[in-house]
């Protein structure tokens, strides 16, 4: 018997896009209902090491990074340090 896992979970919203967490799914769709046009999982080329990294949600002219895990939160501390005019 196989056990289920957070990390086996995916949301999808009604658009069909699947969202890593509940938490990105509720905050997709509270954007959504404020009419705010956002892009999920943007891609930033060279911002660390010059490696690309990703960010969870992108509005119009802010990035969104939801901290669910210590992972996400270093990834998220490394993006303000190296780049922290980046809203």
């Amino acid at each position: 018997m196989k056990s289920l896992q957070d990390k086996d979970i995916r949301y999808l919203d009604h658009k069909r896009v699947t969202y890593r967490s509940r938490t990105e799914s509720t905050l997709a769709r509270l954007l959504s209902f404020l009419d705010n046009q956002f892009e999920y999982d943007v891609v930033i080329p060279g911002l660390t090491n010059g490696k690309p990294v990703t960010i969870d949600f992108k509005t119009k002219d802010k990035y969104i990074e939801v901290v669910d895990s210590e992972t996400d939160l270093q990834k998220f501390r490394t993006i303000k340090q190296k780049n922290p005019d980046l809203n």
